[in-house]
């Protein structure tokens, strides 16, 4: 599975590119057809691929659960529930069905357990808030006026904006720490800012309506320390309106 994720994205970008490459725009058939005792020829207009060459935007919300791996074994994967909430703005890349896009995302993740330390039940809890800009090439190809199919790929910057530790004690105390504050978590450790990758497909009905799935994965760590190091990754399920 870990191999199949990088060349998720690989495969998207080079269909992108084969088609840019491949598409020679609208190109004309001719019939011969009497008219009267004149032999003229008749012509119809058709198109290699069909596709909608007008830009466009997407404002979406997103279910994003999320997986917190480690490197090293002896460690259990974490998995957060999470949201995200976002707008994108496609380019089209000229006469061609590819197209550019860019935006801003913002999510919201959580994870708890419950254990029993020395006869006392305890709550443990994270809760992670981050910020995302997406850069993304994709293709935009129309089933029919009505269906498009749009498969992408890309990079991303990913801004932590918080990230706490939570624990509550079965006799009502609770302790809460950021982990960003230096004083808790030393020099090193939860990084502020994270660079990752995201490929997927979406469907847009009625030029209006888009229902689309993703992988969104980290390339750099979001924890590093002590040989350590811990990366999200996961498949991201949305719908959005499209104008």
């Amino acid at each position: 599975m870990r191999t199949l994720k990088p060349i998720l994205i690989v495969v998207v970008l080079m269909c992108c590119l084969s088609v840019s490459a491949q598409y020679d725009g609208d190109y004309y058939s001719g019939q011969h057809v009497i008219v009267g005792n004149e032999p003229t020829i008749s012509y119809k207009t058709s198109s290699s691929y069909s596709y909608d060459n007008e830009d466009w935007g997407n404002v979406y919300v997103e279910y994003s659960p999320m997986k917190l791996s480690t490197n090293k074994s002896g460690y259990d994967d974490l998995n957060f529930k999470g949201f995200t909430i976002g707008f994108s703005y496609a380019y089209m890349l000229g006469d061609s069905p590819v197209f550019l896009e860019s935006g801003v995302e913002t999510s919201g993740f959580y994870f708890s357990e419950n254990y029993y330390d020395k006869s006392d039940r305890v709550k443990h809890s994270y809760e992670f808030y981050w910020a995302k800009i997406p850069v993304n090439i994709g293709l935009r190809y129309n089933v029919s006026e009505d269906f498009a199919l749009v498969p992408y790929g890309g990079v991303n910057l990913t801004v932590n904006i918080s990230a706490e530790e939570r624990y509550k004690y079965g006799n009502g105390v609770k302790e809460s720490y950021n982990l960003f504050d230096e004083d808790y978590m030393g020099d090193d450790g939860y990084k502020r800012f994270r660079i990752g990758w995201q490929g997927g497909l979406k469907f847009i009905v009625f030029n209006t309506v888009s229902i689309g799935a993703s992988y969104k994965s980290d390339l750099t760590p979001f924890y590093s320390d002590f040989g350590i190091k811990q990366k999200f990754g996961g498949f991201s399920f949305g719908i959005g309106y499209c104008f």
